[in-house]
């Protein structure tokens, strides 16, 4: 999660809170390999209420309002369908005003198919770890702001 109210000059702060299921070794195991997200354990039973609270932000100028969510996702067809399959149709949460996915948008954007690895390469984006939900998010969401400053580059020429 990226709150775009607490953007300062070019400092980026992200949300560090991840979810995980799977018990208290799983737990333990996570805990171990990311290298951002706080992990919180999650009983099954739980988990789509807390996925659905996500997209209800509440507006701290507005408290009648939710603040609008923009989903950002790499390849992210497979993860709407694993939330389709338990029921959740995010796409249709009237909070959502906009579906980014990176994949997508790099092959638009840079000219070329790529994996994460690739692609945060060819954005010049340090990392250590790749492969697990919480480093992978993160750098997804780096990477599409970095797609933004490229694509403004290419337009300014």
């Amino acid at each position: 999660m990226l709150d775009t109210r607490e953007l300062v000059g070019m400092k980026v702060t992200f949300a560090d809170l991840l979810y995980v299921n799977g018990g208290h070794l799983q737990l333990h195991k996570v805990r171990k390999t990311y290298s951002f997200g706080c992990p919180r354990h999650v009983a099954r039973d739980e988990m789509n209420v807390i996925i659905q609270q996500m997209f209800y932000v509440p507006d701290e100028r507005d408290p009648n309002n939710f603040r609008n969510i923009v989903l950002v996702g790499r390849g992210s067809s497979n993860d709407l369908a694993t939330l389709r399959r338990r029921g959740l149709e995010v796409l249709d949460i009237n909070t959502i005003v906009a579906n980014f996915d990176t994949l997508y948008m790099s092959n638009m954007i840079l000219g070329r198919w790529a994996s994460l690895m690739s692609f945060v390469d060819d954005l010049k984006i340090p990392y250590a770890k790749l492969h697990n939900a919480g480093d992978d998010a993160r750098f997804t969401l780096q990477a599409l702001l970095m797609l933004a400053h490229v694509s403004a580059e290419n337009l300014a020429g």
